[in-house]
């Protein structure tokens, strides 16, 4: 196994193909095995992302890892640290039943994380050392959708991106960070101002990084206010074939005794103080999931510390120049959805009027796609290990610089929390 330098909280899971998973080298049939389905009858199934052999005396020993699989990302059950699972290791049991067959493991994963909240515990035997050790891991949640209701064809790339940018730049402690953030960003696209809904904020250059981003919203000021966001989130013309992408930035919290289906842990945008209502964030997910988006990204860059929420706002029912490949794979390339937060649990999100916030600076630097040197594609995967550890690098860079912050001197880290991140890639390849 490999241990992981930096954190990021407990993934839901990055979805593998539907195929070759936990399987003996043959592909694995495109039904679930368990007999689970959800509120709307669709089959439901949990995995692990990765292929072995069976053997004799028990246990799955590894031959293949997705690598942007729930097993890149292990928490330890004793502590913080998070392991990545190698080739040659053994997943030797799933909740503590030794692991025996396909079918067996299969309904072994799926029925624990249905019961424990999407979790699962499994023993590790590391192929080097020979020692046995207990992770929490989070598998992938697979609908197996009738194929009457499959509007996505496989192998083609999503036909555009439409997004909505939220900044509270009006807020009088990180307004002037957050204008400098959502610069950062639109510079990072280079949009054609004149397909700009609501408000032309920043310049703009002649040379489109994106060609493919037909629609974007800017609400900042008093437009970043939770009735404006849903229902700018409502007018965006999204079709099935498109990705839709949402960034907010701006104060955030969790509550106290959030629901326990609450993904996100009671997770909401604290705005308060400039638009007189919070917004939770289940309200945005569930806005966003509803346009029903090939690709769906909700992705913000604000605190995650406990604090209770505060007139909760629930909607009446009803700089580059040239192509910008690697922001292409990540929101042309993959199908699914990705709920993620700058900063884990318990954690401070920090920013300053130069750097803006440093999370989304860190963002900004890594989707340069001179970074990637000969590499052919960029997924989510690889990205956000990236972004974690570039912002991390940032935050202890400032820290050691600051010591006489306490704030700043008391918090370990700045890695971010992914409340829920399911993704297949849709060119065909890799899986």
């Amino acid at each position: 196994m490999k241990m992981h330098a930096f954190q990021i909280c407990c993934l839901t899971g990055f979805i593998s193909a539907f195929t070759c998973v936990l399987s003996y080298g043959q592909e694995a049939p495109p039904i679930p095995l368990v007999a689970h389905r959800d509120a709307n009858g669709i089959a439901i199934e949990y995995r692990l992302g990765v292929q072995g052999e069976f053997s004799q005396a028990g246990g799955l020993k590894i031959s293949w890892v997705d690598d942007n699989g729930p097993c890149q990302w292990m928490r330890a059950e004793q502590g913080n640290g998070y392991s990545a699972l190698q080739v040659g290791d053994t997943i030797l049991s799933v909740d503590d039943t030794i692991l025996r067959t396909l079918d067996q493991t299969r309904k072994l994963v799926t029925q624990g994380a249905i019961d424990n909240s999407g979790t699962v515990r499994v023993t590790v035997v590391d192929e080097t050392t020979k020692r046995r050790s207990r992770y929490i891991v989070s598998p992938t949640r697979l609908k197996f959708l009738p194929e009457a209701k499959r509007k996505i064809p496989e192998n083609i790339r999503a036909s555009g991106v439409r997004m909505i940018i939220v900044g509270q730049s009006s807020d009088p402690d990180i307004g002037v960070a957050v204008e400098t953030s959502v610069g950062k960003l639109i510079s990072l696209l280079e949009f054609d101002r004149n397909r700009i809904v609501n408000r032309d904020l920043m310049p703009f250059g002649e040379s489109v990084a994106l060609p493919e981003l037909k629609e974007i919203a800017l609400l900042t000021g008093d437009q970043a206010a939770a009735g404006t966001i849903v229902q700018t989130i409502r007018n965006m013309n999204v079709q099935p074939t498109e990705a839709f992408v949402f960034f907010y930035f701006g104060h955030g919290a969790f509550r106290p005794n959030a629901q326990p289906d609450d993904p996100s842990g009671g997770h909401y945008f604290a705005m308060r103080n400039t638009t007189g209502s919070d917004l939770p964030r289940t309200v945005v997910a569930k806005e966003i999931w509803k346009k029903g988006a090939r690709l769906s990204v909700l992705i913000s860059d604000s605190c995650n510390v406990e604090a209770p929420i505060v007139s909760p706002y629930y909607p009446p029912q009803d700089s580059y120049s040239g192509d910008n490949w690697a922001l292409g794979n990540l929101f042309l390339d993959h199908a699914g959805g990705i709920d993620i937060n700058s900063a884990s649990r318990n954690s401070f999100g920090w920013a300053d009027d130069g750097t803006g916030l440093w999370f989304t600076h860190a963002f900004c630097q890594v989707a340069d796609p001179t970074k990637y040197g000969d590499a052919d594609f960029v997924g989510w995967g690889t990205f956000l290990m990236h972004v974690a550890s570039v912002s991390d690098a940032y935050f202890q860079e400032r820290k050691r610089g600051a010591p006489n912050n306490q704030a700043l001197s008391e918090q370990e880290n700045l890695l971010p929390e992914a409340f829920n991140i399911s993704l297949i890639r849709t060119d065909g390849k890799n899986y």
